[in-house]
């Protein structure tokens, strides 16, 4: 009876249990490497890394692990038949699938992923203080967007978000990750009609350094050569909310509607596939500009989030 038994084992559940356990240190190492490609990206964008965020670890670990442990039980049960713990191997591949994926993932791609169901995606390119504050608005989490005097009801369907949240900068266009590659991502996620880019810059006559007073001065909203209806709307509607906003200098010298855009060959805006604009709001090397750039943020912001707003509310009535 004893041989009988040994003879069982031996051709039927140790090669199971081989199998069963090689899968199980698959799926733990494949969850170590993604833990520390997490760290490690975390420590990249600058967020601290929390007992929270390593709780997900274990969290994770349960999902992978009640379903394994089901099929490994099958699999034992049924290794009379069944040459090799299959159900085991195959949910084991899946995991360890799904951990490549996400060790391959960029953060700000998962981020994406959690809010797919957002409405509309709005993508502020620049890292001041203004474009927080812009994206900061439209999100429906700062006080200052009763000034703007619209409803939240108005707002709280929309996302905003900072395009290059790191601290180093990334490439226009270039190397395997660039700020259009982000943005033409998160156009395919969304929808590209159902996204839009502003890219906030201030501007200079010159780089020498001296005070250029009397010369360029005040707002302008730029699109590409290759714009679309879209993206000339969305400049026109943010450059009258800046003049509104008494932003108007001596640049700003188009009044007609639906004409307040200037064409610029932009990288940014030429191979994104959205509704893309970029606006300098004053001259950094004149003193007025300054004065506004640096006391005046919130009017800044403001002119922004009005047109942004402005829109949007275009855009729906159209759909």
């Amino acid at each position: 009876m004893i041989e009988i038994m040994h003879e069982f084992l031996r051709e039927h559940v140790y090669l199971h249990v081989v199998l069963i356990s090689v899968c199980m240190a698959c799926i733990l190492v494949s969850m170590g490497v993604d833990l520390f490609f997490g760290v490690k990206k975390a420590k990249v964008l600058g967020k601290a890394t929390t007992s929270t965020g390593y709780k997900m670890t274990c969290e994770k670990g349960r999902k992978y692990f009640m379903p394994f442990f089901v099929l490994m039980c099958i699999d034992i049960i049924g290794c009379i038949i069944l040459p090799a713990p299959f159900f085991a191997m195959i949910w084991s591949a899946w995991c360890v699938f799904c951990e490549f994926k996400s060790v391959r993932e960029k953060s700000w791609t998962k981020a994406e992923l959690r809010k797919a169901e957002k409405t509309m995606s709005i993508i502020i390119e620049n890292k001041d203080d203004i474009a927080k504050m812009v994206s900061e608005i439209v999100l429906g989490r700062s006080e200052i967007k009763q000034k703007s005097g619209f409803l939240e009801s108005n707002i709280s369907n929309n996302d905003a978000r900072l395009l290059v949240p790191e601290r180093e900068d990334i490439p226009i266009n270039s190397g395997a990750d660039s700020r259009v590659k982000r943005v033409n991502q998160i156009c395919d996620l969304y929808g590209k009609e159902n996204v839009m880019l502003v890219s906030i810059h201030s501007n200079a006559n010159s780089n020498d350094g001296k005070w250029h007073d009397g010369e360029w001065s005040g707002f302008v909203a730029e699109v590409s050569l290759n714009a679309s209806d879209n993206s000339k709307r969305l400049a026109d509607f943010i450059w009258a909310r800046a003049i509104e906003a008494g932003m108007k200098g001596n640049r700003a010298v188009v009044e007609k509607p639906g004409r307040r855009f200037i064409h610029q060959n932009l990288g940014i805006c030429r191979d994104t596939k959205c509704a893309a604009v970029l606006t300098e709001s004053a001259f950094h090397d004149t003193r007025d500009g300054v004065k506004l750039l640096t006391g005046d943020k919130v009017r800044i912001m403001l002119a922004h989030v009005d047109g942004i707003m402005d829109y949007i509310n275009y855009v729906s009535g159209v759909k």
